[in-house]
């Protein structure tokens, strides 16, 4: 009787464990945001080249930067 008492007592405590560690995991998931894609760090220029982001640039500087050089480097194309 003892000896089931454990038993049950050990599978109590298992299935306690797991489900800990699924909340744990899914709060790690949610906490993370979202990946980053390899155009937030490279990005393909009109030119033909590629420009990198520069350390302190934030993805969205960086994406704005790209697009307006885009601009400048077919606007001045365009007048040649």
């Amino acid at each position: 009787m003892l000896m089931t008492f454990g038993i049950l007592a050990l599978v109590v405590v298992l299935l306690l464990l797991g489900g800990a560690m699924l909340v744990g995991a899914r709060h790690a998931r949610e906490e993370a945001g979202p990946e980053s894609q390899p155009t937030d760090f490279v990005a393909p220029t009109t030119s033909g080249g590629f420009e990198w982001r520069a350390t302190g640039e934030s993805t969205s500087e960086f994406k704005a930067r790209v697009d307006r050089e885009n601009v400048e480097r077919s606007d001045k194309d365009a007048k040649s």
